[in-house]
């Protein structure tokens, strides 16, 4: 549906484009309006985070709840979900209180479940009043004819402005961030109090929070031991887009699960049916025990004819208890499947 809409509005505003928009210098005609809408909409179909506003209604776990309305929905998190205010201030799971208002950067993929379920990548906090700031993943930067930089966020929705007022800051660290770090695939949040209603919508911000692992102030171990029940074992760590992935096969039979290969359907089972999981390469759905399928941090993936699940597959749908601490990843579960 995100994406429908999406469509429909990129049309319009080439249309609109076409025939003389308000902030538009000059005429352009409707086939080049079209064919900019077109590759914005090619660029956005891709992208598949949501932005998600609703009030905090208790937590379970790593699963946050949260209600717009009389809609309900559960909000899985890990350890690389980043909770801030508003203001930018990091804080944590446990800082999030019921009746708190949360703007939740999530993954567009949701179960069929009751609650539905997705993915929380960011939770922003914020207090009646506060400007909220705009997510946005760069797909492109370029210098508009007043020497500004000009960053279009990968959803095809905004053209975020950065001058010379511009505040550039990296989040939590005292570094110095300069016009270098805004480029193609930077996570950023803009603040502004102004924006026009074209899309992509033009926003001069005033500040910008440059969210790169590159910028912080201490580098995160890279994890190359893993342990399962304490005992090391020789499984290859991958890391897929910051997300780590551990072989299923070569984990849950040292936990002492059985596992399946389905080679017609591409499917994975582990545990016993009708209590096991089952999941399918390359799709962000994993079903237990034959319930609604939850979404997690990454899907299944193929290496060199082995499969890889992300960490909180263990946490999330073992409930093994996962830790990636100095360079160890450690599952530990006493409790098996069956």
């Amino acid at each position: 549906m995100k994406k429908e809409k999406i469509l429909a509005a990129l049309m319009a505003a080439a249309m609109i484009a076409a025939n003389g928009a308000v902030f538009a210098e000059e005429l352009i005609s409707e086939e080049t309006a079209i064919k900019e809408a077109e590759e914005v909409i090619e660029t956005a179909a891709a992208y598949t985070k949501v932005v998600l506003e609703g009030t905090a209604a208790g937590a379970n776990g790593n699963q946050l709840y949260i209600t717009e309305g009389e809609t309900e929905m559960a909000i899985n998190t890990s350890e690389d979900t980043l909770f801030i205010t508003a203001d930018g201030n990091k804080i944590t799971f446990g800082d999030i209180k019921s009746g708190d208002s949360l703007r939740i950067i999530a993954e567009e993929a949701m179960t069929m479940s009751l609650p539905p379920q997705s993915y929380g990548h960011i939770v922003i906090k914020y207090e009646e009043g506060q400007t909220v700031p705009v997510y946005a993943e760069i797909e492109s930067v370029k210098t508009d004819e007043n020497g500004n930089t000009v960053a279009t966020s990968k959803d095809g929705m905004y053209e975020i402005v950065i001058g010379g007022e511009t505040e550039l800051a990296p989040l939590a660290t005292r570094q110095i961030v300069g016009l270098d770090a805004i480029k193609k695939d930077a996570k950023i949040l803009a603040y502004s109090n102004l924006m026009t209603m074209s899309i992509p919508a033009v926003m001069p911000a005033e500040k910008v929070i440059v969210l790169a692992e590159e910028l912080a102030s201490e580098e995160k171990t890279e994890p190359e031991k893993v342990l399962v029940n304490g005992e090391e074992i020789d499984a290859q760590i991958i890391n897929n887009d910051s997300v780590y992935m551990l072989p299923v096969r070569k984990i849950c039979e040292a936990l002492g699960l059985e596992v399946k290969w389905d080679g017609e359907l591409k499917a994975i089972s582990v545990g016993t049916i009708p209590m096991g999981v089952t999941f399918n390469i390359g799709e962000n759905s994993y079903t237990k025990a034959r319930m609604m399928p939850m979404t997690l941090t990454s899907a299944p993936i193929l290496d060199e004819d082995r499969t890889f699940v992300p960490l909180d597959f263990y946490s999330e749908i073992l409930g093994a208890d996962v830790t990636n601490e100095n360079g160890v990843i450690a599952v530990n579960l006493t409790v098996t499947l069956d």
